[in-house]
């Protein structure tokens, strides 16, 4: 009999119950990638939940639009302004669409809005949610009936979006497709601006200079920072809270293995220490008989990670339109993320292992 290993079979079940760091695993690859595209730099969750940003936005009434695109085209200080102005369209059966309208795509921020297909170019083509697509059956390349203002028109789909602002149910056409069915009364434009222009000293130059022509005014990057300190607080929490649970969960799942492995092997540890074997040399065996197993499944289970974690989170975010996700996965961050998991199972492994010191080689001698 070998006192200083375990058998093939005893190993093969604890291997088997120690198997949770696959779930270990996704934890830390979903913790990395919120970490990365969240918490360090929030700009690609933006894009995926907002859509489009700029620096400012202004609505104004239409037949003020001539003079107002002449002002920010000669102003110094604007880099880009094209329209980008939403309202509401309803699908045939009557349900209500959000349409965001521009007059041309190309001068968009985040050209990744559309991931599939590509943006209307001519005023019969209108790109949808490709949640709502999906719902409704819609492919690219089908027609689809919309309404506004009581008129119906047919346009073609040429691409799939997944902008968030109405849950997913949201489409983009090119002004002029909007205004085969109606007119618009007011305009909003996005106007990306130079660094050094104070953007609420530029709305309120704005508002003074056309004065009742002027609906409303937005610092949308001020409007955003406030809606992703509030994003990233949560996911800090969530990341925090998750890392912690998973800590527990570890631990509780090496104290079952090593309690257990202990009770079984109790008159194995004796004659081990009969043989001369030191408390600190059983308590690392013992730790490092679980390692084997640990590496292997963290190492798989951070492999398959990697490849479904992006899957993972489009479905996770499917409730509000979300079909597709291209976070970063911060390979550098999960490597050391899962040594950092072997070595705090190792190390907690050890130290419920110290309850080798009360095990002494007397019981040998009295049958026990």
């Amino acid at each position: 009999m070998d006192f200083g290993t375990e058998n093939q079979a005893d190993r093969t079940n604890y291997g088997a119950a120690f198997r949770h760091p696959n779930a270990q695993s996704l934890v830390i690859a979903f913790s990395g990638v919120m970490i990365e595209n969240v918490i360090k730099d929030v700009t690609p969750f933006l894009l995926m939940v907002v859509g489009e940003t700029a620096d400012s936005c202004i609505n104004v009434k239409a037949e003020s639009e001539e003079d107002f695109l002449r002002e920010l085209n000669g102003d110094g200080r604007v880099e880009k302004a094209y329209l980008y102005h939403s309202l509401s369209v309803s699908h045939n059966g009557g349900v209500e669409l959000m349409a965001t309208l521009c007059d041309d795509f190309s001068k968009q921020n985040n050209q990744g809005v559309v991931f599939k297909g590509r943006f209307p170019k001519y005023d019969n083509e209108i790109t949808i949610a490709a949640k709502y697509a999906k719902e409704n059956g819609l492919e690219i390349g089908d027609e689809i009936e919309i309404t506004a203002n009581g008129t119906q028109e047919t346009y073609l789909i040429c691409g799939y979006t997944q902008i968030s602002n109405n849950l997913g149910r949201d489409c983009l056409m090119t002004r002029r497709g909007y205004e085969r069915m109606a007119t618009l009364t007011d305009a909003s434009y996005y106007i990306n601006l130079t660094e050094e222009t104070d953007i609420d000293t530029f709305n309120l130059e704005a508002e003074e200079k056309f004065d009742v022509k002027v609906n409303a005014t937005v610092n949308i990057d001020t409007t955003i920072k406030a809606t992703t300190d509030v994003y990233i607080s949560l996911m800090t929490m969530i990341v925090t809270a998750v890392l912690a649970l998973s800590a527990i969960i570890v631990v509780f799942v090496l104290y079952l293995l090593v309690r257990t492995m202990l009770n079984c092997k109790i008159h194995d540890y004796r004659i081990m220490k009969a043989l001369g074997f030191t408390t600190g040399q059983l308590v690392l065996q013992t730790a490092l008989s679980f390692m084997p197993e640990a590496i292997l499944s963290v190492e798989v289970g951070l492999m398959i990670s990697s490849f479904i974690i992006n899957p993972l989170t489009a479905l996770f975010l499917s409730g509000i339109g979300f079909v597709s996700c291209t976070f970063h996965v911060p390979v550098g961050f999960i490597v050391f993320a899962a040594i950092g998991l072997i070595l705090f199972a190792f190390l907690t492994a050890c130290l419920l292992s110290l309850r080798i010191r009360k095990i002494t080689p007397k019981a040998l001698f009295s049958g026990e």
